[in-house]
């Protein structure tokens, strides 16, 4: 992460060095590449600096949302296993039945129900059912037994601040990817060669969607 920052910053003090005349499409590469950049060597150094601003900012959540995540996903992994028994590190799916069911035994019980349902009385096919019922159940050492609701509450509840940090890092990666974007449409206009040309940011809408840890993006640009 320090290395990535110093080499930001050395490029952006590189950048500033412009000359009278510049090279568009160098301007426009550059600022695609780490935005503000471009803006620099084509003289704007405050507009480059708001923007090389922004990518230091997300860089640094981006990292801080990740190392939050690690955190997390230990913490309720060392939960688990103090409370059940289930080795650290196991397989995700088991972890989210963990998460859904307060039990194997209940868990087990909706796989086979679901597969009899399928399998046998729609398709009538025992051997897909027992391949469905042997791929999907949990015995032995990865079964599991919360004993009280309580237990199984605040293991969701730390396995819900993961996702929720996912989520924020999701959030992260698309505000870095727009402002890659809206810096290339900033240097694509300041450099264009007819100046009768007017454009403006029409709308730019971005929400998280929890479903499915991650985010809805709407933007559109108006020339």
């Amino acid at each position: 992460m320090k290395k990535a920052v110093l080499m930001l910053c050395l490029f952006a003090l590189l950048a500033t060095g412009y000359a009278q005349e510049y090279s568009r499409p160098k301007a426009i590469l550059m600022s695609a590449l780490i935005p503000g950049t471009g803006q620099m060597y084509i003289g704007q150094k405050t507009t480059g600096s708001v923007f090389l601003s922004v990518e230091l900012g997300i860089l640094f959540s981006m990292f801080r949302f990740s190392s939050e995540m690690d955190w997390a996903e230990k913490n309720y992994q060392q939960y688990a296993y103090a409370n059940t028994g289930i080795e650290k590190g196991s397989d995700s799916d088991l972890y989210q039945a963990m998460h859904n069911f307060v039990s194997s035994e209940s868990y087990n019980e909706s796989i086979i129900m679901n597969a009899r349902n399928y399998y046998l009385i729609y398709q009538n096919s025992p051997q897909e059912y027992q391949d469905y019922i042997d791929q999907y159940t949990y015995y032995g050492n990865e079964s599991w037994d919360w004993g009280n609701e309580s237990k199984w509450m605040k293991y969701r509840d730390i396995r819900k601040t993961k996702q929720k940090y996912q989520v924020y890092q999701n959030f992260a990666v698309s505000a870095l990817i727009i402002n890659h974007l809206v810096s290339t449409i900033q240097t694509v206009i300041a450099t264009r060669p007819h100046k009768g040309f007017t454009s403006s940011l029409n709308n730019l809408n971005i929400q998280p969607d929890y479903q499915k840890n991650g985010v809805n993006i709407v933007y559109s640009y108006r020339f």
